[in-house]
């Protein structure tokens, strides 16, 4: 079970702050960069009821550029290590979306599979194992570059409720067909 914490308190978020999370071993490969440069694209008023959390270790420079693009947007906030299993869970289920920006869009994403059995937001790099895994579902907004990070992010924060709303998963289903049993049979 996740640890009793309450993410926004931790951060000193307001309680009714729209966060993204971004949460694992942050780097250049997970696309960690590019969520620091479509911060840059945002709209100034994103930030009012809108924050990121950075969770997990992170690399030095991607720690760095978090810092001063969040001294001029506050809307970034790093916890700059790895958590415990019940922390990471408790992260997981208060985020509102998940950002999966891993590069390689072939590998298996454990966070992305955290989201979805979970029926969060997710924004997700568009294309390959990605793009057939989300494909059906609701909850999704897909990018390609840094500009299109940006304009899903705005997307996600404009349409949550109707995309919420959308989100018909079965996730017994989902589990059952991506369990470690059926990899075994696959091999």
């Amino acid at each position: 079970p996740p640890k009793d914490i309450d993410i926004r308190k931790l951060h000193m978020l307001k309680p009714d702050s729209f966060v993204f999370l971004h949460i694992g071993a942050l780097r250049m490969s997970k696309g960690s960069f590019d969520i620091l440069e479509a911060c840059k694209k945002l709209p100034s008023q994103f930030s009012i009821k809108n924050h990121i959390l950075f969770v997990g270790k992170m690399e030095a420079e991607l720690f760095q550029q978090a810092h001063e693009i969040n001294t001029k947007t506050n809307i970034i906030t790093c916890r700059n290590e790895f958590v415990d299993e019940e922390t990471f869970s408790a992260y997981l289920e208060q985020a509102d979306c998940l950002l999966v920006t891993n590069k390689n869009v072939e590998a298996s994403s454990g966070i992305l599979n955290h989201a979805l059995a979970r029926k969060k937001l997710i924004i997700a790099r568009e294309g390959g194992y990605y793009k057939k895994l989300l494909n059906n579902y609701k909850g999704v907004s897909f990018f390609n570059s840094i500009e299109s990070l940006a304009e899903s992010m705005q997307f996600v924060d404009k349409e949550k409720s109707k995309m919420i709303q959308n989100i018909n998963f079965d996730t017994d289903l989902f589990i059952k067909k991506n369990s470690p049993q059926q990899f075994f049979n696959i091999i």
